[in-house]
């Protein structure tokens, strides 16, 4: 699945919780009684919204394709490889690695055979 196939589902729901939010922040604004920052308040707090939304559906697509053993980026096979604890030294790492489009990406993981 290409990257826009992944992130085109999102988009409606994303431009409805942005509209939404941004009514919602205007009308509240108004009803304070600042009505000249209605308009700025609300477009701030729907690029809020809109910005962590959107990255929530980035960090889906990512965790799936890395679960799937895909290239977030290309879809290509990855290499993972995941690096024990040492005694002592806080815990285990995994790794991930693309030949394809050279995307690598790291992230803390503890395994049963890592050492406490």
């Amino acid at each position: 699945m290409s990257r826009a196939a992944g992130v085109l589902p999102w988009l409606l729901p994303i431009a409805f919780a942005a509209v939404a939010w941004y009514l919602a922040a205007f009308r509240i604004m108004h009803a304070l009684g600042a009505a000249e920052a209605a308009a700025a308040a609300g477009l701030v707090v729907a690029l809020a919204v809109a910005t962590a939304l959107w990255r929530w559906a980035e960090h889906d697509r990512v965790r799936r394709a890395l679960d799937a053993g895909r290239c977030p980026r290309c879809a290509s096979a990855l290499h993972g490889e995941h690096e024990h604890a040492r005694t002592g030294v806080g815990g285990g790492v995994q790794l991930w690695e693309c030949a394809g489009c050279g995307y690598r990406r790291s992230e803390p993981l503890t395994c049963e055979a890592c050492p406490p």
